[in-house]
C-alpha cells in the first residue's frame, strides 16, 4: 500500500461479493437463477471466521477514500441487492466478529416483502455499516438505450 497524499494506491485488496445469507430450513429465494448467489448462515460464519483467523480486517469504501492508514491486512465485504436477510442474518454475524460491511441496496425494493425496510438500513447505518446504492430498479446497464 502506497499512500500519496490523496493517492492511494493497494497493492492487493480481497473485495468479497455477498447477495443473499439464506437459512436452508426456511429454503432459498424463488427468483430463477438466484441459488448461485446464495450462502447459509454456517458458510457465512465459517468465511468470517476465515478472515478473522488469516488477520484480515474488514474497512468500508469511506475507510479506504479516507486517505488514513489501512491496517496491515484490508478486506471489503460487500452485499449487493438489499435483501432482507442481510439484516436478519448478516449484520448478526458480522457484528458477532467485530466486522464492517458495505450494503448497496435497490431503493426502489425497500419496503418490498422480501427486501429490507427503511428503519433496517438506517440501522445497518447506525451500526457502523457503510450503505451504497445498487440503482433504483436494479435494470442491467447492458441492457437499457445508448440515449
Amino acid at each position: 500500500m502506497i499512500n500519496a497524499g490523496r493517492i492511494l494506491l493497494v497493492d492487493r485488496l480481497p473485495v468479497l461479493m455477498y447477495h443473499s445469507i439464506v437459512d436452508p430450513a426456511t429454503g432459498g429465494r424463488d427468483q430463477a437463477g438466484t441459488a448461485f448467489y446464495q450462502v447459509n448462515p454456517a458458510q457465512f460464519s465459517v468465511h468470517l471466521e476465515l478472515i478473522a483467523s488469516m488477520g484480515f480486517q474488514p474497512i468500508t469504501f469511506k475507510t479506504l477514500a479516507s486517505g488514513n492508514m489501512l491496517p496491515q491486512r484490508p478486506i471489503i465485504i460487500t452485499f449487493d441487492d438489499g435483501f432482507d436477510d442481510n439484516f436478519h442474518r448478516a449484520l448478526p454475524l458480522l457484528n458477532e466478529f467485530g466486522f464492517k460491511g458495505v450494503f448497496f441496496v435497490v431503493s426502489g425494493n425497500v419496503d418490498s416483502p422480501g427486501w429490507l425496510k427503511a428503519g433496517q438500513v438506517r440501522e445497518l447505518a447506525c451500526s457502523g455499516m457503510e450503505i451504497g446504492s445498487h440503482g433504483v430498479t436494479h435494470r442491467y446497464l447492458s441492457s437499457l438505450p445508448h440515449s
